[in-house]
């Protein structure tokens, strides 16, 4: 079962149940694999002959109710979920290398609530998750389901503050099996290993997930698989000494398929960690997909990132030149442009970038921000205002029409659009900073004033508030 012999494995469970009935895990093993298999007859039957040997089982209890609730068996699925829950209510023990990320009663209650949520009874859905919520604030399904339930009854803004709690909290992974724990463990397939790594690391779990890519390390030592999963996973943690020698390895095989090491240099760029390696990675990947517009792209950053203007231009062209629509190659080879000191060519690559994709607004705000560094304010101001047609509440665009308005003398108008800020930015100190900013422009020293103190209520230790405040002079 562990090294992913199905077949096998069933024939050996039935022998092993058959000459030790006592021993129940040759029972729930055999019924998992079938789970596995996707036999849903097996299944139901599986899990009906364990539980009669094995009643105080929660978690099988809650597996068969989800295999009924899966053959749209709701009665079943209902009696069998009420067991689980009963169980899970008396401190069911799970004894494994692991503790468990959540309990399993929020499992048992979120697998009623979806039968529920089936059955149209919205109402008690939302009671409920409600519990689970409240025992585990971070579990993402309760609050994806909750949402869902809430749009029913008509709620909207409580479903849309739940279906983001939903999208922070990540995605549904399976509650910890002690039982499949020591399979892992025990496993020498690279598959099934490779597999159990991806779940837990998904579900946060990094230790275990390194833990079993190090078990699949020792069976496969020259797999591109694990050795890219294992660096991988060692720089998404910043340990970038320990994954040094695994990338190295990867890199040396070398590995077949792009996907990997441009995920590992795409990790390198976003979290600081060695822009060579990165280059490296991009450069193998490119290699291996040479007419994937990413891999150009993506390799014209880091070597934008390293000072290599020549090499990165000539990418972002090819980007652009194999994918026209692609405005992220317009909107870096604007930023070359512009650490290159050619502004006339950064703005007429912003122009393109944010008319191929008008709804991005850090392309208006690159675009109003060098125009206005080019003494074109009323080319910056049209750029502001078309950003925030499109999002009247971006903050990065009220900051800048603000300050521009102010120093163009429009105090009135750069006000409105300091109030607006300080109101959709209300737990960030950069609201009232940009107000205490229109204020000096505009004079007035005491609002200045008032507006850095709320500004550092906020954040104590926001520094631009703080210098300007020790500038104004005292009352």
């Amino acid at each position: 079962h562990a090294s992913a012999h199905s077949k096998l494995a069933g024939f050996c469970y039935e022998l092993a149940a058959r000459y030790d009935p006592d021993h129940w895990e040759w029972r729930y093993g055999r019924v998992l694999l079938d789970t596995e298999l996707g036999d849903t007859t097996k299944t139901l039957q599986g899990f009906n002959n364990f539980v009669r040997i094995k009643d105080d089982h929660a978690l099988a209890w809650l597996r068969f109710g989800e295999a009924h609730y899966n053959a749209r068996n709701d009665e079943e699925a209902k009696d069998a979920f009420l067991r689980a829950e009963e169980l899970a209510l008396s401190h069911w023990p799970i004894i494994g290398p692991r503790e468990p990320f959540y309990p399993l009663i929020a499992y048992v209650r979120f697998a009623q609530a979806r039968l529920s949520f089936r059955q149209g009874d919205h109402a008690l859905v939302e009671s409920i998750l409600q519990k689970v919520i409240e025992e585990s604030p971070r579990f993402g399904p309760a609050h994806r389901l909750l949402g869902r339930a809430l749009q029913q009854l008509g709620q909207p803004d409580k479903a849309r503050k739940h279906l983001d709690l939903a999208l922070q909290c990540g995605p549904y992974t399976p509650p910890v099996d002690p039982f499949i724990d020591a399979l892992t463990m025990d496993s020498r397939s690279d598959s099934f290993l490779l597999k159990e790594a991806g779940v837990a690391f998904n579900k946060g779990d990094v230790e275990w997930a390194e833990r079993v890519l190090r078990r699949a390390l020792e069976f496969y030592p020259d797999s591109e698989d694990v050795l890219g999963e294992l660096a991988l996973l060692l720089v998404r943690l910043r340990r970038f000494d320990d994954a040094s020698p695994f990338l190295v390895a990867y890199l040396a095989l070398p590995p077949t398929h792009y996907a990997t090491p441009s995920k590992i240099g795409a990790e390198l760029v976003r979290l600081g960690g060695d822009i060579e390696q990165a280059i490296t990675c991009y450069r193998l990947a490119l290699e291996l997909q040479p007419i994937e517009p990413t891999n150009h792209l993506n390799l014209g950053m880091a070597l934008a990132i390293a000072g290599l203007y020549q090499e990165a231009e000539s990418l972002f062209l090819r980007t652009i030149e194999l994918e026209p629509s692609n405005h992220f190659a317009h909107l870096n080879l604007a930023q070359l442009f512009i650490d290159t000191d050619r502004s006339e060519s950064a703005i007429a690559e912003l122009t393109l970038a944010v008319g191929l994709k008008p709804d991005d607004m850090n392309g208006w705000v690159k675009l109003g921000r060098l125009q206005e560094s080019l003494n074109q304010a009323g080319a910056a101001l049209d750029a502001y205002r078309q950003g925030l047609e499109r999002e009247a509440d971006h903050v990065d665009l009220l900051e800048a029409i603000a300050m521009l308005l102010a120093q163009e003398g429009r105090i009135e108008a750069a006000y409105r659009h300091a109030h607006h800020l300080v109101e959709v930015a209300i737990n960030s100190p950069r609201g009232p900073y940009t107000l205490a900013r229109v204020a000096m422009l505009a004079g007035d020293a005491d609002e200045a004033r008032e507006a850095c103190l709320k500004a550092l209520k906020i954040d104590p230790s926001f520094d631009p508030a703080q210098r300007l405040l020790n500038a104004i002079s005292p009352r």
